[in-house]
Parts: structure tokens; sequence; C-alpha cells
């Protein structure tokens, strides 16, 4: 299997190729005759069976090191892998006088800042830190990526990204003043269409990574692109092979480098008809070379025989880090004297490539999904779920944070800063592409999830703790994180009553003893027959078989019509009130299948990554799931609960579905006791819609995908990401699934699947983590065989999921109201039903498609002198706003009490004028200027459009803007 041959080709390296010892015989062999023609004859015959001479091209050779933070051994290897790293580095850059490393990632950075006094340094005259910058400032050591870690992109929520970018870049700002142009994620499992806004507008001026040579159903179309982002940001993207591989696969290159014939030629995935993977050669699984290129054919309409001859081989062992051997730089140094191979940096590299491909440019707008691992949306289901907990509850605990700075002047607290920054590190460093998908051997987890914790337990404390000033003992209060409307469910009398439309930002007063006197005006209604529960409140009508426990219809409740909507089934004639109870619409109910679990056996033989990849055949290998019972759990006025419970193999499996009387949303919550490997789990839905497209949120907007694929690119797209939410519409109405910490989901003609848990293999790491944490009794074989919570919805809707609102439906759902119990408020005010609102600061916006994303302190601080000294480190002065400066040291920073950075998005695509207002702050607040900043919060441009307390401006579909505001 190929993960086995990474792991064995990963530890030859390390034991025999890096060993230092065996290097003085590497030397010798370098140094012979034998070895220079055996090169040159190597390059004949390689150009020779793949059709192709190295004088085709102009090729820039560039060092690279890709260190994974963690995969087959602990973030503590990694901490020494980074060192090694650096140490060769520096060994390299004094030996070969032409040489110069591109190196990514500011945590491995940091590591070396924090441990420098402790690790021996190649330079004699030097710390190993007062190397690495001095290597920098000479331009040897070149900055790349600018991520604080290069993350996975597809799990993250979109703030997240945006963090990656902040203090990555920043980092590389503060310590050596200047940030990286070129965002370089070789080996990240797929890029959503967002992310070119976020990469450019955080520094970025191009793009590059080889991961999607990895695709297993088509070959990617082209080398040299213009990625048009959803809200139409352009980046210059170079995508090819790396290493070894990219020489061995240069006939490609030609295929994918020609230029277009025509500007502005568009393609996306719906319209790249054909592209099929023609097979390769290949050994032990890997992609060497392609000699068939019939699947790009139908380009040749659009693209001219020339290609650009101008070709980056970037170079350098993979994943355990450490950078290029000896061996490779004298091979490629060799072969340089051969055919004229230029040493060149990255960014040097990309500004020689921009010119020669010029300004005629194919685009593609469109995600770069992956043909591969997308097993990694669901392996690992603890982590994705703490990943989710420690991101709601990190944003929106920030947020309280900055508007209590806003308020109280003098509450700022350093210890409160630096538990933000420590809990912000600890969740950027577990978005990491190997440990945040779920494929990294077991003792990784270990940290994640102990980090995970602190996070959630310290956010919780904190919003409890900023609260405690607004609470006296004696009452009952709901605070809403959120900056959009939200709910909860108030326990009474062993019930549960659900408060909905709770404001934005807002703290209220509520008496659960009136709550239990209200007159419940639509009751839920539950009726029985001998096969079916027909459970329903104002909104929608809920089927349940009683033999099977599925959801056998969901039927939305037309407003002033008298016709339900039957969501998942067709009917005929149409279902009414009257007509629901009769004998023909309970068999009818009773036939259908309905909305049930799906589990299937994943055969991985043959299968080089279980813990990334699901069986592409797994819907062939069905397992029989048994219904031991279905029970009515509550049954109020208020709420309904119907439990069904059932086995399968070895395991145990209970889905809840709740309804109150007052929402319109099913709550579905699972119960999962995994004890059998190799299974996969899903939750399917059948669909009863008039459309092929279905819409999955992505990081700051949505995006469309097909249901029934008319090409190779969609149809490869058989498993897909998705956020928090889903939605399949048709004119009139739709079906909203939302989730609390799923990632992947399916879709077919036949209905919606969500992808809940997996068990796959661990990776094999043979003997290659030194950090020992589990004996080889504890230490499992296969993943996620634990118990499993986990929270979806389903929620029908009139009209599309923008009429819906879903993006805001999804937010509210993941991050419900904090109730605290026998508390007693201050400043008490208006007075609404049963619950009373207490002043507080809060921040309104005008248009419900306009999100805030962060509300937070900068990174920047205010200073009358630019040149004010901050402890022992002379700031960096921001080149259009002068007053801001940034510290060298981050751990100096403090609250200034003059500006605060606000972002917000656009979620449904469409322009829009908004307005932001601030309720209820001190009397002393004002607005006193309002800034456009990038997303490193560096001035653009100034804002005229404000007003002491609320400010406008126009935003783009799908577009990010931060603002920074001074205020009085």
């Amino acid at each position: 299997m190929r993960e086995i041959n990474d792991g064995i080709e990963t530890i030859f390296l390390e034991k025999l190729l890096y060993n230092p010892r065996n290097q003085k015989l590497w030397d010798k062999l370098i140094k012979s005759p034998l070895f220079n023609s055996g090169v040159n004859v190597f390059s004949k015959i390689l150009g020779k069976l793949s059709h192709f001479s190295f004088h085709d091209f102009n090729i820039y050779a560039i060092p690279v090191s890709h260190l994974d933070a963690a995969w087959l051994w602990t973030v503590k290897d990694s901490v020494f892998r980074a060192y090694k790293t650096f140490k060769m580095a520096l060994e390299h850059i004094e030996k070969y006088p032409f040489f110069a490393i591109s190196l990514t990632s500011p945590q491995y950075f940091e590591w070396m800042e924090k441990y420098s006094k402790k690790l021996p340094s190649p330079d004699p005259d030097r710390t190993m830190w007062e190397a690495i910058c001095y290597q920098v400032d000479q331009g040897k050591i070149e900055l790349c990526g600018g991520s604080w870690i290069e993350p996975d992109l597809n799990i993250p929520c979109g703030e997240a990204l945006i963090r990656q970018r902040l203090y990555g870049q920043l980092y590389y700002l503060r310590k050596f003043g200047k940030i990286a142009k070129i965002e370089t994620l070789l080996d990240v499992f797929g890029f959503p269409n967002t992310t070119p806004q976020i990469f450019v507008k955080s520094g970025a001026e191009a793009f590059w990574t080889t991961k999607i040579t990895w695709n297993d159903y088509t070959m990617w179309p082209f080398a040299n692109f213009i990625w048009q982002g959803l809200d139409s940001t352009r980046l210059f993207t170079h995508q090819f092979r790396f290493n070894i591989e990219a020489f061995l696969d240069l006939g490609r290159y030609k295929v994918m480098a020609r230029r277009p014939k025509n500007n502005n030629l568009i393609f996306n995935s719906k319209s790249f008809q054909d592209g099929e993977e023609m097979s390769p050669i290949a050994i032990s699984g890997s992609k060497l070379a392609t000699k068939n290129y019939s699947g790009l054919y139908e380009l040749d309409d659009y693209l001219d025989k020339e290609y650009v001859r101008t070709l980056g081989y970037f170079y350098g062992n993979g994943d355990g880090g450490k950078g290029p051997l000896n061996l490779e730089i004298d091979f490629i140094n060799i072969l340089s004297k051969y055919y004229n191979i230029k040493h060149i940096t990255t960014l040097d590299f990309f500004n020689i490539l921009k010119k020669e491909v010029g300004e005629k440019m194919v685009i593609w707008d469109d995600e770069m999904y992956l043909e591969n691992h997308r097993g990694t949306l669901t392996t690992q289901a603890q982590v994705k779920k703490g990943n989710r907990k420690a991101e709601n509850l990190l944003f929106h605990a920030e947020m309280l944070w900055t508007l209590q700075l806003i308020n109280i002047r003098d509450s700022f607290n350093p210890k409160t800063y630096h538990l933000f920054r420590k809990c912000w590190k600890y969740l950027l460093l577990n978005q990491f592409h190997d440990i945040l998908p779920g494929s990294s051997i077991p003792e990784v987890y270990i940290r994640t999830w102990r980090e995970h914790k602190f996070i959630i337990q310290s956010m919780k404390e904190f919003i409890s703790n900023s609260l405690e000033s607004y609470l006296i003992s004696g009452k009952n209060m709901i605070y809403n994180p959120l900056p959009v409307s939200n709910s909860i469910n108030i326990p009474v009398n062993s019930t549960y009553i659900q408060l909905n439309d709770i404001p934005p930002f807002s703290l209220q007063e509520i008496d659960p003893e009136n709550l239990k006197e209200l007159n419940i005006e639509n009751p839920v209604q539950l009726k029985q027959s001998n096969n079916i529960l027909i459970c329903s409140n104002q909104y929608f009508v809920a089927i349940f078989g009683r033999n099977d426990g599925n959801l056998k219809e969901f039927l939305w409740k037309n407003d002033f019509e008298s016709n339900y909507r039957p969501l998942l089934y067709s009917f005929d004639p149409p279902l009414s009130h009257s007509n629901l109870m009769n004998v023909e619409a309970f068999n009818a109910f009773n036939r259908n299948k309905g909305g049930r679990i799906k589990i299937y056996r994943e055969e991985f033989k043959g299968n080089p990554y279980p813990a990334w990849n699901i069986c592409k055949n797994y819907t062939q290998h069905p397992i029989k799931l048994m219904c031991e019972k279905v029970e009515i759990i509550k049954n109020s006025q208020t709420c309904l609960e119907i439990q069904a419970t059932y086995s399968f193999l070895n395991s145990s499996y209970e889905v809840n579905y709740t309804i109150f009387h007052n929402s319109p949303i099913l709550d579905i919550h699972t119960h999962i006791d995994l004890r059998d490997k190799e299974v996969l789990i899903k939750h399917f839905f059948p669909i009863n819609l008039d459309t092929n497209e279905i819409i999955c949120e992505t990081q700051f907007g949505a995006v469309s995908r097909t249901r029934i694929p008319t090409t190779k690119m969609e149809a490869a797209k058989w498993e897909f990401s998705m956020q928090k939410w889903v939605d399949i519409s048709d004119k009139n109405h739709g079906l909203a699934i939302l989730n609390k910490d799923r990632y992947g989901a399916s879709a077919n003609r036949k209905g919606v699947s969500i992808t809940l848990v997996r068990s796959p293999p661990y990776p094999s790491d043979f003997f290659y983590s030194h950090e020992k944490l589990l004996s080889k009794k504890d230490r499992p074989s296969h993943t996620d065989l634990v118990k499993h919570d986990f929270s979806y919805a389903l929620y029908p809707h009139k009209g599309s999921w923008e009429d819906a609102n879903i993006p805001e439906k999804g937010l509210a759902y993941n991050l419900p109201c904090f109730y605290f119990q026998s508390i007693e408020p201050k400043n008490r005010t208006e007075s609404i039903d049963e619950v009373k609102i207490i002043k507080f600061p809060n921040i309104s916006i005008s248009e419900p498609n306009v999100i805030l994303s962060a509300l937070k302190p900068g990174e920047w601080m205010w200073s009358k002198n630019k040149d004010e000294k901050i402890g022992t480190n002379l700031p960096f002065t921001e080149s259009k706003n002068k007053q801001f400066i940034l510290t060298k040291n981050a751990e100096h920073w403090k609250w200034d009490g003059k500006h605060f950075i606000l972002r917000v998005y656009e979620a449904h695509g469409r322009k829009t004028s908004v307005r932001i207002n601030f309720n209820d702050f001190s009397s002393k607040f004002n607005l006193k200027s309002v800034e456009f900043v990038d997303l490193l919060e560096r001035k653009e441009k100034e804002l005229d459009n404000f007003e002491p307390n609320h400010f406008s401006f126009d935003i783009a579909p799908f577009e990010i803007l931060t603002f920074r505001i001074l205020f009085d």
C-alpha cells in the first residue's frame, strides 16, 4: 500500500540517507566521475521513456522542505524535526554558495526562537535563532506560505483560516520585517473557492500546490492559471508535481502548460467534460508518469500547441522535513551543467513565470476539489467535534471580550490577552492538514483532545466570569453570544420550552415560573396507528415508522394553503389535513423506506490510504441494521421526542427526533456505541424537490454542487465537504440540513446523506514516533471505536436558501444561548412577554445576509509617537497610517483603548447596502474614524459615511470586509 511505501521511504531516508555516519560515503560517491556521468545518462534515459528532452524547458530549481507538524510522529517529535530542518538548511547554505531554501509555517520558526538557547547551532558565532534571522536577512532562507501552519482548508471555518494567515504573516513581519508573498500548500486535501480572497487580502501574490496531481478520476488540465474565487478575487496559481516525480512526468507539463488561444477563457468542473486520468506509469501505487493525454484533448480548440517553457523544479524530501539531501542538491547541480538549470527562490521563480505566461491566461472559476482523501472529512469524529466547539466558543468569547473593552476602557487584563492568544495557537496548530483530517497516529490525538478541551473550558469560564457583574443570585438569565437572533430550550417540569428570536448579543432575565403558566396555542400533536406515528406542530408534520423508526415522510405546512408539501416523497393526490389520516395515506407512508441510517463495510484491500480514503465501492457492501424498539420519550404540549434503538454487528445505535411546538426545526440526536472496525455510517434523507442542485455552505459563502453529474469532475465529487449546512430548494420550497460538527456529505438523484462516522485503520507508523504515549496493549488499531453523539436537524422552508436565511440558521444552531440559573440582573429595562432584557452593549447589522465574522482588538497598536519603544523592541510601523505600530514581540501587546477590528461577510451572493449600529454602549462611545483594512489589519482607505454610533457601506457578493474603528 502506498501509505506503507511512504513510511518505508521516509524511514529509508531517515536511517540511511540522512544519517551523518553515511555522509562521507555519499560525498565520496558524488565527487566520483561515475556519479557525474551517471546523472547525464539518467537524464537521457528519462527523456526517452517520457518523450521529452530537458532542453524543451527552462528549468528553475527551488529547494524546499515540507514538514508535517504531526503524522507518523507527534507534535513534540516535530519540534525536533523542525530543528533538524533548520540545521540542515544552515549547513547547506554554508556548503553550497548557490543554495537558498524556501520554508513555510511560522509555527516552526517560533519553535526555533523559543528553544534556540537549548539547541546547538551549526554557526559558531551565532545562536540557532540568530543564524536563522541572519540567513533570512541575506535571502538564503526564504519566507513562504504565510499561514501559521499548513492547515486543512475544508474543515476549519472561514475566520479560522483568516487567523492562520493573520498570525502567520504578522509573525513574519514582527521578526523579519516582511511577509510571505507566495502561499504554498503542497499537501493539503482540497481547496475551497473562497480561499483566493483570503490569500490575496492577506498578502499573497501567487499560490502554488502540487496536491491536485493526486486526482483519481481526472487529470488536472492547467499548470498555470488564474484561480477565481467565489467573490471574483483572482489569484495567479501554479500547479504541478513535486520533487523527482516532476522530472518523471514532464510530458504532462507540456500539455498542462499550453497557452490559451484567447484571453479570459473560463472553465469549471461543470464545463470541463472529460479529463479522464488515463492509466499512468505507476510503481506501488505511486503515479510516476502519464503517457496518454487524450483526456485533455477536448481543450485543443482552446489551447495552442505552444506551451510555457518556464518550469519550477521544487525539490526536497517531503513530510518528514529536513529539506533536500546533499545527494539531491549535487544531483541538480550536476544536471544544471548539462541543461542550464538555474538555482532560484520561490518568489523569483514566480516573477519569471508570470512574465513568461503574460496577460493571456485561463481562468478556473471553481473550487479545486481533490479527487482523493474524501474520508478525511469524517475520520476522527471527536477531533472534528472538538474543533467546531472550540471555534464557536473562541470566536464569540472574543466578541464578548471586545465589547467589554470598548464599553469599559480600563477593563484590560493582560492575562486575558495571553489566554486568548494561547487558545488561538492551540486551535491553529490542531488544524494542521494531517491532524484535523484524522490521518495521524493515535498518540497525536492525545494532545489534540487535551488542547481542544482547554479551549472549550477556558472560553466557557470566560463567558460566565465576564457576565458576572450583570448577574446576581436569585434569578435566571439567558445570554445570546451570537450576532444573529438565537433560541434556547429551557427545562420546565421535566420537559422543555423553546424560546426563539432572542436578539443578538442580548442578556435577558427569565422567570421559569411564568413559563409554566404559558397558554400554548399550537401544541405539539401526536397521532398513532399500528404502523406509524404522526407528529406535528404549526410548521411541519413528521411521520415515523413504528417498526423501523425511519422518518417515513416530512411535510411542510404551507402558509395560507390547505395542502401539505411532502419533502421526502411525492404523493398523488396532494396531502391535506383531511386526507392525511386516511388508510391510503397510512399505507403509503408505511411503504416508504424513509430517511434512515445506512451502514456499510469498507473493504480496504488495495486502498493505499484507509484513514484518508473512503472505498469507492462502499455502497456494494451494506450492513443490516436491526431495529430493537421505537419509543415515545417525551410527550407534552411543548415537546415531543421519539427514540429509535438499533443494533448492528457488535455495535448499538440510538436516534432521537425532537419536535418543539414553536420551532420549525426537527432536531435529530444520534448516539452510537461503535465497536466494529472498517464501517462507514451515513444518515440518508430522500428528497422530493424538483432540482438537480445542492447548495453547501463553505467558508464565507455557499457553493453549488450537482446531484446528477454530467462531467467526470462532477462525478468525482461523490463525497463533498460542507460547513454548517446543506440545502436543496426548488422555486417554492426547500429543505436544509443543519449540523453541529459533521463535514462530509453525498448526494444523488434519490436524496442526500450526511456522513457521520467511519472506523478505518490508523496510519502505519512502524517504529517512527520517538514519543511513546501508549503501550502496545492500549494502542488502538482503528479510529473512532468509541461512543459518539451527533446533532443535526431538518429545517423545511419556503423559497430558496437565501429567502430562508439558512446561513443565519446554521450559525444559531451551532451555538445556542447560554442559560444561567438562579441569578439576579441589574439595570432592568423593558419587558418582552416572559423575558426581560438587560441593558447590554451590542452590535446590530441592518441586513440578514451580512454576517459578523469577527469583533476583536486590533493586532496593531495606536501610538502618538511612531518611534515609541515598547519594552526593548522597536515596533514596526504601518505604511498607510503611521499612528499604528506592531511590536516585535506579540507578548508586549497591550490594549490601546482607541480602536477595534470588525469583520463582516456577505453570505447570499448579492450586492448589498448595509448599516452597522452600536447599541447600548456607554455615553462616552463615539466613532472617530472608520478605515477599510486588509486581513492583516493594514489600512487600505478611509470610509466617510459614518455617524457617532453607526456607519454604512456597500458590500459585493460573498465579499469579506474588515474595518478598523477608532473611537473616543
